[in-house]
């Protein structure tokens, strides 16, 4: 059985686990990821989203004493529409505003029912790197980024990621690059294994 890797928000109110490797990694340089993040690009991990359980027991050892924390510990949604036309939902913190994962068309279109969602059937998220409570996997191989994408957007004084395939937009077949990787257990586009 696959390692449990857990992730969640700042202060602690919204929590996550899966239990896969990532099938894909990716880093996207867009205006929309730039401003969602509000730094220079998102690190996403996609990964099926059967493997995936939004809110579990929140962090109890948080030290944040805000009394608009979110009691209920569930994530709230934002949805906006991407430059392919495709329904993105991100999920976030309604306390501390951190964005943990998302979820689009994609995943329909790469792994069946689930639309991408969180209901066991066949798709795939798209969880923030950085919310990980283990940030060390991030250096691990098959967690490292296997494509870079809006690389037409990247700041001059950025590096390209070695190893990485870049495209100046989106990557066109994305969702048959995930639909592949999910049918050979995860062994595409940088994602190799644990």
């Amino acid at each position: 059985m696959p390692p449990t890797h857990t992730g969640g928000c700042e202060c602690g109110a919204v929590r996550y686990a899966f239990a896969s490797a990532p099938v894909h990694v990716s880093l996207c340089h867009c205006a929309s990821c730039k401003r969602s993040t509000g730094s220079t690009h998102t690190h996403t991990l996609i990964i099926p989203a059967a493997s995936f359980t939004p809110n579990t027991t929140a962090n109890t050892n948080t030290t944040n004493t805000d009394s608009n924390n979110d009691t209920n510990h569930t994530a709230k949604i934002y949805t906006r529409t991407s430059d392919s036309g495709r329904e993105v939902r991100s999920h976030f913190c309604g306390a501390c505003g951190t964005t943990m994962w998302a979820e689009s068309d994609v995943g329909a279109a790469a792994g069946g029912a689930a639309a991408g969602g969180t209901d066991g059937g066949g798709g795939v998220l798209a969880v923030r790197a950085g919310t990980l409570d283990d940030l060390g996997l991030n250096e691990k191989e098959g967690w490292r980024p296997g494509t870079e994408l809006y690389c037409r957007d990247r700041y001059g004084w950025m590096r390209e990621v070695g190893g990485a395939r870049a495209f100046e937009g989106m990557m066109e077949g994305e969702g048959d690059l995930v639909r592949e990787a999910l049918s050979s257990g995860g062994k595409k586009g940088g994602s190799d294994s644990e």
